[in-house]
């Protein structure tokens, strides 16, 4: 007797539910939802889909559902998307996005691809992403928009780049993303495990896992599949068998409804013997659908299976009506029930049946592409039906079509394995088979250029160089020069300095002279790029105000704009640092007219530096931010873990450690690939480890960037990390291994050029402390020789940097040195509470949190040291105490506590402000009667109230000091207390906050 496959009851999965209902409900008041579904196979997570889609259309909200494909080697961009898009009419894409609608044609395919195409850039991707992410919105903007994707576990890179961006990106739009994947699949390296890592860590994501059922659940499922409650012997069967998993149970049961009654021994004989009891035209069928794919035409098996038309429908029926198969809502197509069905029947074909059905379905698509249920992407069907078909021509052109149609859809990790795969196929096909399509050095260069899009400059290089060999650079040089540039720009993002500029110098001598001048100003330009990455300022100018006239005769902007990029740190390098950010500020307006991402990003990032290094830091903190945010709204993976790192090192250094932390880690994900850019966010992360005294983080995260700077040279690369590990040592009770690393960096560094100043400098400033420290052990122990040794080499230290900052100095090297020379009388005995008090205040103007309070505390040591009076020393070492406490700077802090606890000077946790300390002494005060206000509670002064109120209100820092007439450092010392206070990590946080706790009810002083 033929009975139910599935219950027709829902069961279980009542908190699971009741999680997706209220996303939906958050959306209806413009709060983005993300749901993420993790369980094994077929343990329900498509039925619980089904469910929460049935009950939020019955809420009003819009459903659009999207499946990931499965296709092996191959990869169909943005599968679930496209699925998810089918029923988008052309009046609604065109109301949505007036301008966008052509450009996202090349992905939907009920509408005619549009004129402009994405093209192979860092643009296209963001531009997609941003159009996709409006559409949505769009969507969403009279009733909530749920979008279901399926089986994430198969998703294509893009895919996975885009649902993160979506993530990254929600503002307000009135939108739930529900993503499922399979858990048993996602083994060490899967790469969906990184998309999962970066998730979890924003807190509009919702992780949900589902169980099995229990033996209650599989009781109920069971009645319902039966129609009566079942026998108790059946449910512990089924339980021992099944183990809980419902579509187990499914399978388990209708495979014993057979004439002996027995249950099968093991699940992938339950699903074939539900199969095997179908009729053999049934079974044809089936097997022809699955090789097709998840989802199938029915007029694709028509031309694919080898039966008349009679006999077809009915094993097509026969299928549905055993629950093989399921119709969908559009009639010509079907779909298997569960995705473990197709894996099985493809599974049990043999060798020589899996070939020709291949076979059979390539040539149904090849001659009418309308045939794919899966969209536009026919090529990449085509290259993987013609691959398990050993087709090697038709896979061939199919796979060099198909990484030209996934870089026309900016999907650059797809187009680089099609190209890479027609590479190998190269030697494999007749000449007279490659006729109309692109060479294979052509094939190599454009795979090259899409892993570098994608963020894999690695394998980029690689295939540059496999490429490269291809060539005969004379009779050919314009080919080879423009191999050798890309090639020098993928092995500096890996990090590989030196050879990216012998790859550079010999596309310029490569380069023939006759070329075109835009030719030349690339190639110019890209040899002073990685020369002012590599300190000799002198000349990257010369190369790169070549590069600029060939690029302004040609009417090259967008070279124009590059080399613009490269010179605004070669004029700073070379003393013109007014020229530098006039040039540099142009080049972000120019980048953003052209809309190129990627010159938009590194404008961000030079501007920052020069910015940073005339003394602006606060400026170069904002533009930093912009930078992140740029690179993030457009998608340019190559270059935002490079602009977090350089944000991360200015927060740091000004105090904004939460902020730092809390941005890190998307930089640090595992999809990054190695290079400078990861390196500049580890070693960031690695100076905050250090001073919080997270010694065995630190060294880890510095011996990652030993491992991605492996080749760098200069001390732009070095410094930094060598400052890292010193401080880890001295931080550490180690003071003689910090002068170990600092010793070994300075002997490394040979003739120093100004623009090594600013990283040095930190260097110098660690390693006269290391000296001091030593000489103070010295001298208790009196061990006389090591402590002359000391004093000598502190003596030298601070001379090496004030050689360093000899001509018109960055404000902060000038600073650090000026440091060094403090410590340098330390070890000689003779500093004072004057010396350090005034570079307390020194480091205030300027900001740095850190060592302001690293300062007071030796300040105060002196004070306590020399007997005088102790009238500042509380506040002193109060001021002190908070900001290490605030930085969970943990050794600063256990030595003030110390040094306090030693002279009986109470931490009092009540004191008020550095501004009250200041007019104080103590910070005692106040009336006692009065009540306080939830401010004074907190701990917010009536400035730092000013400054929130304009902060809420969404005000700049250079906004905020012109309301309040006060400097922009100020304004950025007051933010960064005022974070700490209400312990927020970003403005928006401190503002919800602050609304929250009544903060901004009345009007601020300052208005």
């Amino acid at each position: 007797m033929s009975i139910r496959v599935a219950s027709p009851q829902f069961v279980g999965r009542t908190a699971e539910l009741a999680r997706l209902e209220q996303l939906v409900r958050d959306a209806v008041d413009h709060v983005p939802g993300f749901a993420l579904i993790g369980g094994e196979s077929g343990v329900g997570k498509s039925r619980l889909m089904d469910e929460f889609a049935a009950r939020a259309r019955e809420g009003g909200a819009r459903v659009i559902t999207g499946d990931c494909v499965d296709l092996g080697d191959a990869e169909l961009p943005y599968a679930p998307l496209v699925g998810a898009l089918r029923g988008i009419t052309g009046e609604e894409l065109a109301e949505i996005l007036p301008r966008g609608a052509r450009e996202l044609s090349a992905l939907l395919p009920q509408f005619e691809p549009g004129d402009a195409e994405l093209g192979p850039s860092s643009l296209a991707q963001g531009r997609l992403f941003e159009l996709l992410l409006g559409l949505l919105g769009g969507l969403g903007a009279e009733r909530p928009l749920v979008l279901v994707v399926e089986d994430a576990h198969w998703a294509d890179p893009s895919t996975r780049d885009f649902l993160s961006f979506l993530i990254r990106n929600r503002r307000r739009e009135r939108l739930v993303v529900a993503v499922t994947y399979r858990t048993d699949e996602l083994h060490r390296r899967h790469p969906l495990r990184g998309f999962l890592a970066e998730a979890d860590r924003t807190r509009a994501v919702t992780r949900l896992t589902l169980e099995r059922f229990t033996r209650e659940e599989l009781t109920e499922q069971l009645t319902g599949i039966l129609g009566h409650p079942p026998a108790p012997q059946l449910v512990e069967e089924l339980l021992s068998r099944g183990e809980g998993n419902p579509f187990f149970t499914e399978e388990l049961i209708a495979a014993g409804d057979s004439a002996d009654g027995r249950l099968p021994e093991d699940i992938r004989d339950a699903l074939m013997v539900r199969i095997e009891s179908l009729s053999a035209d049934a079974q044809a069928v089936l097997r022809v659908a699955a090789v097709a794919g998840p989802r199938v035409r029915h007029a694709l098996l028509e031309v694919s299976a080898p039966l008349d038309h009679d006999t077809l429908l009915a094993g097509v029926r026969e299928a549905v009506v055993h629950h093989v198969l399921v119709q969908e809502h559009d009639d010509d197509v079907y779909r298997f029930r569960h995705a473990l069905l197709r894996e099985a029947l493809v599974d049990d074909l043999l060798p020589g049946e899996r070939g020709p059905l291949h076979a059979a379905v390539g040539r149904a698509l090849a001659a009418d592409p309308s045939l794919s249920a899966s969209g536009r992407s026919v090529a990449a069907e085509l290259a993987a039906h013609w691959w398990a078909a050993h087709d090697l021509p038709a896979a061939f052109t199919a796979s060099a079509q198909a990484g030209e149609e996934a870089e026309r859809m900016a999907a650059f990790a797809e187009a680089n394995a099609h190209f890479e795969r027609a590479a190998e196929l190269w030697d494999a096909v007749l000449p007279e088979h490659r006729a109309g399509s692109p060479d294979r050095v052509e094939l190599l260069r454009r795979g090259a250029e899409a892993a570098h899009l994608a963020g894999d400059s690695d394998r980029a290089t690689a295939l540059g160089k496999s490429a490269l060999g291809l060539v005969d650079a004379t009779s050919d040089p314009l080919v080879a020069a423009g191999l050798h540039e890309r090639i020098g720009r993928y092995l500096w993002v890996c990090g590989q300095q030196r050879d990216a500029i012998e790859e550079l110098s010999r596309a310029v001598a490569v380069m023939p002279e006759d070329a075109p001048a835009v030719d030349r100003a690339r190639v110019l330009g890209a040899e002073g790029h990685v020369l002012m990455l590599l300190g000799r300022g002198a000349e990257s100018r010369d190369r790169c105000e070549q590069g600029l006239e060939l690029a302004r005769q040609a009417g090259a902007k967008l070279e124009e704009c590059r080399i613009r990029n490269s010179l605004g740190p070669a004029l700073m390098m070379t003393g013109d640092s007014d020229a530098a950010i006039t040039i540099l500020e142009g080049s972000r307006h120019l980048a953003e007219e052209l809309g190129d991402p990627e010159e938009t990003t590194r404008a961000h990032i030079n501007l920052a530096e020069v910015l940073d290094q005339v003394g602006r830091l606060d400026d170069a903190v904002e533009v930093s931010r912009a930078g992140v945010a740029a690179a993030r709204r457009d998608g340019v993976p190559s270059v935002l873990p490079m602009l977090i790192g350089e944000l991360a090192e200015r927060l740091v250094r000004i105090g904004g450690w939460d902020e730092a932390e809390a941005i890190l880690p998307e930089a640090m994900a595992p999809t990054t690939s190695w290079g400078v850019g990861r390196a500049d966010a580890l070693a960031a992360l690695a100076q905050m480890q250090a001073l919080r005294g997270d010694t065995a983080d630190a060294e880890r995260s510095l011996r990652e960037v030993d491992q991605a700077l492996r080749e760098a040279v200069g001390s732009m690369w070095t410094a930094p990390t060598a400052t890292a590990r010193a401080e880890a040592a001295f931080w550490d009770g180690r003071p003689a291994d910090a002068r170990e690393v600092v010793i070994a960096e300075l002997n490394r560094r040979q003739e120093t050029d100004d623009s090594e100043v600013a990283y040095l400098a930190p260097l110098i400033a660690v390693g006269a402390r290391a000296e001091a420290e030593l000489a103070a052990r010295a001298r208790v122990t009196g061990e006389t020789e090591a402590l002359a040794e000391a004093v000598r080499r502190a003596g030298e230290i601070r001379d090496v940097g004030r050689d360093l900052i000899a001509a018109d100095p960055p404000p902060e090297a000038a600073l650090l040195v000026e440091v060094a020379t403090v410590e340098a009388a330390r070890a000689e005995a003779a500093a004072s509470a004057e010396d350090w008090t005034a570079l307390a205040e020194r480091w205030e103007r300027h900001g740095g949190a850190f060592q302001v309070a690293y300062c007071r505390w030796r300040a105060a040591e002196l004070v306590l040291a020399g007997g005088g009076p102790r009238g500042d020393v509380p506040a002193m070492l109060t001021s002190a105490y908070r900001t290490a406490e605030r930085l969970r700077a943990e050794p600063l802090r256990r030595e003030i506590a110390d040094l306090a606890r030693r002279a009986r000077v109470s931490l009092d946790a009540s004191v008020g402000d550095d501004a009250d300390i200041a007019r104080n002494g103590s910070g005692a005060g106040g009336s006692a009667e009065a009540e306080p206000s939830v401010a004074d509670r907190i701990g917010l002064t009536a400035r730092e109230l000013d400054v929130l109120h304009l902060m809420a209100g969404g005000a700049t820092n250079r906004e905020i000091a012109a309301r309040l007439y006060i400097s922009q450092k100020t304004v950025s010392v007051h933010i960064t207390r005022i974070l700490a206070k209400l312990d927020a990590r970003t403005r928006v946080e401190a503002a919800g906050v602050a609304q929250r706790l009544g903060l901004l009810s009345s009007e601020p002083a300052g208005s």
